[in-house]
């Protein structure tokens, strides 16, 4: 367990870079509603997704204070191990969209700049990348799983194989296979 100084220290680090996360996120935002020709292209659009879901994952980064000092976690530890999940997951999900799209184009010579097309795959997109991370983070809560886990509130630490289990569904699956999947379409 860390002591308070190391506390302190690790809530000045992520919440240092979660800032500098929402910067970088909510300029990329304002570029995209600035500009009215990216608005336009569809691999913009995509980009657009995973700048809301890094900003809304930054913001509950940006909780570590709250959360961090409190003993048992409560309502705001809940939340915070949740949306991370979810979000993290769901921007993670938006990348493979991006590479599956790219990888559309380049191996069908598919026309993207069609309205329809684009609008279907948007539609499979988001049910996909924003529907599809609820279960495993919403998995957490039925093994009462969610609490302090070091750092920030995610998944309970300890010893237990069944966190291990629940850490695992809950995220690092996801991550792996996204991860295989941008090496396949990038390599």
């Amino acid at each position: 367990m860390m002591d308070h100084e190391q506390k302190e220290l690790t809530v000045t680090i992520v919440v240092t870079c979660a800032s500098l996360s929402l910067v970088g996120a909510l300029f990329t935002l304002t570029c995209f509603a600035l500009i009215p020709k990216l608005r336009r292209v569809f691999s913009f659009r995509l980009v657009f997704f995973i700048t809301l879901n890094d900003i809304t994952s930054s913001i509950f980064y940006l909780m570590n204070p709250v959360t961090i000092f409190k003993p048992e976690g409560g309502y705001e530890c809940q939340t915070q191990a949740f949306a991370l999940g979810y979000f993290d997951i769901s921007s993670m999900m938006w990348t493979a969209a991006a590479a599956c799209t790219m990888h559309i184009a380049v191996e069908s010579a598919l026309n993207l700049r069609s309205a329809p097309l684009n609008n279907r795959l948007i539609c499979i997109y988001f049910c996909f990348c924003q529907i599809g991370p609820i279960l495993p983070s919403v998995m957490p809560f039925f093994f009462n799983a969610y609490g302090h886990s070091g750092i920030w509130c995610w998944v309970k630490s300890g010893d237990g194989e069944s966190l291990e289990i629940i850490r695992m569904f809950a995220y690092y699956i996801w991550a792996w296979l996204v991860t295989f999947y941008l090496l396949f379409v990038y390599w």
